[in-house]
């Protein structure tokens, strides 16, 4: 599988399977390249993710792009997805529905 893989799904790309998170001050994000490919220059490919729930924009017989040439694909910018827009008030909410008083947790 010498190549380079790309998908039209920011969904597809944001899945734990390809995706790693980092925490910024107190948000925890996936960072996603977005990226512009030449047309008729790569070969489409199905879901190779088990497990992975498609959403509605999502084509599952074409989600995976292979490209073979790296001149065929221009990173247009980095997105940021935030995944906890605050880690400590995620932590409070947790304790809260588990029934947890969030001061006593160290």
């Amino acid at each position: 599988s010498n190549g380079i893989f790309v998908t039209p799904s920011i969904h597809y790309c944001s899945d734990p399977a390809y995706a790693v998170t980092f925490t910024y001050n107190d948000e925890c994000l996936i960072p996603v390249l977005e990226c512009s490919v030449k047309d008729g220059s790569f070969k489409s490919f199905k879901c190779t993710v088990p497990g992975y729930v498609a959403h509605p924009d999502d084509d599952m017989n074409t989600i995976e792009w292979r490209l073979t040439n790296p001149a065929n694909i221009m990173i247009i910018s980095i997105l940021f997805i935030p995944m906890i827009k605050s880690k400590a008030e995620a932590s409070r909410l947790r304790a809260k529905k588990l029934g947890v008083d969030p001061n006593s947790v160290k």
